[in-house]
């Protein structure tokens, strides 16, 4: 099995149909035209685990929406309970498989291509193989991180969940936007069969064993900044793809940190002697938070003890000692490694427009990436919008060229630095006024970048998702 998928999971989309359409489906399911009709069993094998109709009193009279929830796993075939590896030709063969069952019911021929459905939800998630998955569970769950007020996430109940097995089994948190479901799906699949009374197969525990699902469930408000248009067809393409990969890539650096977890005999093994001092100067704050969790001791995690742990690559949550376990690698240097981080694609306008100084010159304060320093913008200045775009570049392409030496360090922070002083200077070259500016830093992309990006990602496990279902995992 791939030790890392990225795929979408589940999503739920509606269309506006007629009232004659509304009573022409109601009538093909067996339900009276002035009675509700909600399916879960028509189309279940086929991926359509949910089929309702809903009507919306208006001045004008009454709406009638249809609405489907799906598994795209169930509806391409690929398995019981994984998820749909996310490429946009997986995702074209399932909008194609749902508009094939829309054409069996009884609708106008504009309402029944699924392309052109609203998305409503889309659940996208990381299945992460992990042979000891409630020790990686509760590494997760201590390691938490939901200090940052600008996402404004908090935990989420779990309802029937002890505190223990919340530890080792799933935690929830998010916002109105999205929330992120972690879990160990053999423990979801085994409880759900038991709600519902259903015996679950041998093929079927081993499909899920060692599986941990990291799901971000996007709602309405999420959907629309994901969604150029909220359109199901909008999945199939590969920009969408790569936003969202890149949003919860960002998302599991923010919340779980970047570092690999180590027991302290793990520790001593690989960094003494060489890295001692750094060891010893972070051993009380590593100790407080392992046995607290990072949540209940973050007031110990300061900058500069930050600075140790990212440098060494460490969690500052550690494996306990009676755990016969010395390492657990980090999620994030787990999906980073299948799926590298896409290159930010905002909009040129994302990069600072300069304007007329006190001083008369042209400038603004740019971002500037550097390994060498903590400082992210700088200004600078020039004395016309030329000399300002040349000074701009020089600065941009001088501190790529010390921090590409960073693009397969094993320190994560400063490879997303040199990452991101990449992306830095393809936005300037969208942005670029002038000519000579701009054919400069398109030859520097072409010459230095690319080749960079290609060097150290074309491999087979840095192929950025783009598994179709021929090319599915299988349980091994």
């Amino acid at each position: 099995m791939e030790q890392v998928v990225y795929g979408i999971h589940t999503a739920t989309a509606k269309h506006l149909i007629t009232q004659k359409e509304s009573n022409a489906v109601k009538k093909f399911f067996g339900v009276d035209i002035d009675k509700p009709l909600e399916d879960e069993t028509h189309f279940y094998e086929k991926g359509i685990t949910k089929l309702w109709i809903q009507q919306i009193p208006t001045k004008r009279g009454t709406k009638y929406y249809l609405y489907m929830q799906m598994n795209f796993t169930r509806i391409l075939g690929v398995g019981t309970h994984e998820i749909m590896p996310y490429s946009t030709a997986n995702m074209k063969k399932a909008i194609k498989a749902v508009t094939r069952i829309l054409k069996l019911l009884p609708l106008l021929e504009k309402n029944n291509k699924f392309q052109d459905w609203t998305a409503e939800r889309i659940d996208t998630a990381f299945d992460i193989y992990e042979q000891h998955m409630p020790l990686l569970m509760r590494l997760l769950n201590d390691s938490l991180d939901l200090s940052n007020t600008r996402k404004r996430c908090e935990r989420l109940p779990i309802p029937d969940k002890t505190p223990e097995q919340l530890k080792s089994e799933s935690m929830r948190f998010g916002n109105d936007s999205y929330v992120y479901n972690t879990y160990a799906k053999l423990t979801e699949v085994l409880q759900k069969a038991e709600k519902y009374g259903r015996i679950v197969t041998q093929e079927e525990i081993e499909e899920v064993r060692h599986i941990l699902r990291i799901e971000r469930q996007n709602h309405k408000s999420a959907v629309k900044e994901l969604l150029p248009h909220r359109k199901i067809s909008d999945l199939a393409d590969d920009k969408v793809r790569t936003d969202i990969l890149r949003i919860m890539v960002d998302e599991v650096a923010l919340f779980f940190g970047k570092g690999d977890f180590y027991s302290w005999k793990g520790i001593i093994q690989k960094y003494c002697p060489e890295y001692e001092s750094d060891i010893c100067e972070i051993k009380d704050v590593m100790t407080q938070i392992t046995l607290h969790s990072f949540e209940a001791a973050q007031e110990v995690y300061t900058k500069d003890v930050r600075g140790i742990f990212d440098k060494l690559g460490l969690s500052p949550v550690g494996i306990r000692q009676q755990c016969v376990i010395d390492f657990i690698q980090g999620i994030y240097n787990r999906i980073t490694a299948a799926y590298p981080r896409p290159p930010d694609r905002r909009p040129y306008n994302s990069f600072p427009v300069p304007h007329k100084t006190g001083d008369g010159r042209i400038g603004a304060n740019i971002p500037l990436y550097s390994v060498n320093s903590d400082k992210r913008t700088i200004s600078v200045k020039g004395n016309s919008l030329e000399d300002y775009e040349n000074k701009v570049f020089n600065r941009l392409r001088d501190t790529y060229l010390i921090n590409r030496l960073y693009l397969k360090s094993n320190d994560t922070g400063k490879r997303d630095i040199a990452q991101k002083s990449a992306d830095v200077i393809k936005r300037f070259h969208r942005a670029a006024k002038t000519a000579a500016a701009k054919q400069e830093a398109e030859n520097f992309i072409e010459s230095v970048i690319q080749i960079d990006e290609k060097r150290f990602t074309d491999c087979p496990s840095a192929a950025g998702g783009s598994l179709t279902v021929s090319e599915y995992p299988k349980n091994n």
